[in-house]
């Protein structure tokens, strides 16, 4: 296999990586409506991450209006990893 043909089939599995994990997009949402993060995952999903107090990071998913909290985590990248994986 020559370096062309390595390289080519290389950026294909990335690609194809890439294409399979699920994106979040973060937002910092006001403390006049909430406070903490709000996620948007594939096919409009939404999820958020609020910072309560140290060690305690409360995450769920929306549904309409509602925040649904399934479960917390001791830090706020930590939340938004399981966050995340609720999509």
């Amino acid at each position: 296999m020559s370096h062309d043909e390595a390289f080519a089939a290389f950026r294909a599995k990335r690609e194809q990586e890439r294409a399979a994990e699920k994106k979040v997009t973060w937002r910092k949402v006001s403390e006049l409506t909430g406070g903490g993060w709000s996620g948007l995952g594939p096919a409009g999903l939404l999820v958020w991450v609020k910072e309560e107090s140290p060690g305690y990071v409360p995450y769920g998913r929306v549904s309409g209006s509602k925040r649904a909290q399934l479960g917390w985590a001791r830090t706020v990248q930590a939340a938004k990893a399981r966050a995340a994986a609720l999509l």
